[in-house]
């Protein structure tokens, strides 16, 4: 029996509904629902701000209409108009007009909308999981710091201050990932010794800050002399109420370093904290090296090869649909044969796909292949959803007879289409689409292994290489 697997993935290299705290960053769209919320709590924010503000202003003006005179009580109230109008103030104004505006609450549409959206906010999990999305960009991509700074990862270009690289690396300190406070504290750290602050609004976070936090990391992370040299530094700018802290520290760093180490002799070696990578079971460093590498840089085929590749329109007499409408396809590798399918959905049906599969999104999984069990693994970052002909009865038979025209292979007994969309550093390991000879619990009853892998790319945010073949030959 023919056994297809059908997937439909919307790839993404960056870019965080879900409920809040269900794994956000591991999905483009529930970072875009998230960025809306924050663009719908600014403006209830603004309301909020402006009606502040009208308050205020009623006050000051309230303020600014009491008498202003240099006289006694006594000499005052002499006057009976006088006597009159305090009597007057203190009824009508300080006790219902000032009284009105002082407990004037305009806080109720601000928290009442807070209250509604706190449960799509995310957790502590999703930081983390963001910033370890962050970390294998940069290991993947092999990005240095500076070109990240200056703007390269921004939509807009806009590079990044001293300020925020601190807020990420303290983040990435309360979460306990010292080698990414690490990176983003020195680049802090740089930042300010360079003097880029001022490229921005003036900064908040003092050298002192950036240093302190900078020595804990180190340490954590096993780089005991660094840690000892950034205290040096330290010292140097301390202020009076972190001394006595600061020179218990270096004391202490004195202690555990050797007398070569204190001359700068012999730097103690750093110990890998995380691989931002997962945990694949079915490859090894040279394959995830691979993967990286073809991340960064697709390899290209000799010319004499690269030249038997080509487009053409593919029409077979006995399927009618193809004789009206032909399937685009490109030839992208020759041995094996890679193609690309173009255009096989139209817009109104991948709009239609999306906006079903985003109602069922979850922590995409993988086959424990021990187990037999779906469960989430570090080395699938997504999440996805599953449909089928049920879920739109005019656009799935359609699309499933178009592949089936274009290939030849029946769908009766494909799996459902799956919609798969990533996040922060959202990516999928290399992996066997197929169950291997080992994996028994991957077939029951009258299943069959998978003979074919249809990927859909719905939507590419920035996205240059979406799919690698670590072993093109193979």
């Amino acid at each position: 029996m023919q056994f297809i697997w059908l997937s439909l993935f919307c790839f993404v290299c960056v870019s965080i509904v879900a409920h809040g705290g269900n794994d956000l960053f591991t999905s483009v769209m529930d970072l875009r629902e998230l960025y809306g919320h924050e663009q719908e709590m600014k403006s209830v924010l603004k309301k909020y701000l402006d009606s502040e503000e009208n308050k205020l202003k009623k006050i000051r003006e309230f303020y600014e209409s009491l008498p202003n005179s240099d006289n006694t009580a006594i000499e005052y109230i002499k006057g009976p108009i006088n006597s009159f109008a305090i009597l007057k103030r203190a009824k009508r104004d300080w006790d219902s007009k000032l009284s009105d505006l002082v407990y004037e609450d305009n806080t109720h549409d601000l928290m009442a909308f807070v209250a509604e959206k706190r449960h799509k906010f995310p957790n502590e999990g999703d930081l983390k999981g963001g910033l370890i999305g962050l970390k294998r960009l940069l290991d993947t991509y092999k990005l240095p710091m500076p070109e990240i700074t200056n703007g390269s990862l921004s939509l807009d270009n806009r590079p990044i201050s001293a300020d925020e690289c601190f807020e990420i690396g303290t983040e990435a300190y309360k979460q306990e990932l010292w080698e990414m406070a690490v990176i983003w504290l020195e680049e802090a750290l740089r930042l300010k010794e360079e003097g880029h602050e001022r490229l921005h609004k003036e900064s908040q976070v003092t050298m002192f800050e950036v240093l302190d936090y900078l020595v804990y990391s180190q340490y954590k992370m096993g780089n005991t002399y660094g840690a000892y040299i950034t205290t040096l530094k330290l010292l140097k700018i301390v202020p009076d109420w972190a001394q006595s802290r600061i020179e218990g520290n270096l004391a202490y760093f004195r202690g555990i370093l050797t007398p070569e180490e204190l001359e700068g002799n012999r730097v103690e070696d750093v110990k890998e904290e995380f691989s931002p990578m997962g945990t694949s079971l079915f490859w090894g460093s040279d394959d995830v090296n691979t993967y990286e590498t073809l991340c960064r840089e697709p390899q290209k085929l000799p010319p004499e090869r690269e030249r038997k590749l080509k487009c053409f329109y593919y029409s077979n007499s006995k399927t009618l649909n193809l004789l009206y409408n032909p399937a685009k396809i490109e030839m992208l590798h020759d041995t094996p044969r890679i193609y690309s399918l173009r255009q096989v959905l139209s817009e109104v049906q991948m709009t239609r796909i999306e906006e079903l599969g985003k109602q069922k999104l979850y922590r995409a999984t993988a086959r424990n292949h021990l187990s037999g069990k779906f469960e989430p693994a570090d080395y699938r970052i997504a999440k996805s959803s599953w449909l089928s002909n049920n879920d739109d009865m005019e656009i799935f038979p359609i699309v499933n007879q178009r592949l089936e025209d274009i290939t030849g292979l029946e769908m009766d007994t494909a799996e459902d289409l799956q919609l798969g969309v990533y996040g922060i550093g959202g990516h999928y390991e290399p992996h066997y689409d197929h169950a291997r000879g080992d994996e028994i619990k991957s077939f029951r009853g009258n299943d069959r292994n998978r003979i074919a892998t249809i990927l859909y790319y719905v939507s590419i945010h920035g996205c240059n290489h979406c799919c690698i073949y670590i072993h093109p030959y193979g």
